[in-house]
């Protein structure tokens, strides 16, 4: 019992889009390394399954905080599809990364975040396409 209490206190159980992760008191404490100063990034218009895998490749290649929506500090929109999101209207005004879902593995092929360029998403639907002209035009 004492042990179990003792974990308790040096752990701390989270939920994150319906995945448990278990935080120690070490954990913590790297974590309040200005995480202010650290890229941030959204993804949008993925599949279930393909939530999860960036939520994974994003935690083994670091370096981001991830968001549940596009803020003020975002600066990278992962994009499973090109389509008209309140995300995607809101990374475009904010002038973030918009990258493809191929960025991630990629990435992760490579055990290190590549160069957006390669994975820019540049081929936006109608609508988005209609919303990028009226808010630049």
């Amino acid at each position: 019992m004492i042990i179990n209490q003792k974990f308790q206190k040096s752990h701390s159980q989270k939920k994150h889009h319906g995945v448990s992760v278990t935080v120690t008191d070490e954990r913590k404490e790297k974590l309040k390394i200005d995480r202010s100063k650290q890229p941030r990034i959204v993804c949008t218009r993925l599949h279930k399954d393909d939530v999860q895998v960036f939520y994974q490749i994003v935690k083994k290649l670091g370096g981001f905080v991830i968001e549940d929506e596009v803020s003020d500090k975002t600066t990278h929109l992962v994009a499973g599809e090109p389509k008209r999101t309140v995300n995607m209207l809101r990374a475009i005004a904010r002038g973030c990364w918009i990258v493809k879902h191929e960025w991630l593995l990629k990435s992760l092929e490579e055990g290190k975040w590549l160069p957006e360029e390669d994975f820019e998403e540049t081929d936006f639907s109608p609508s988005v396409q209609y919303g990028l002209f009226n808010c630049l035009g």
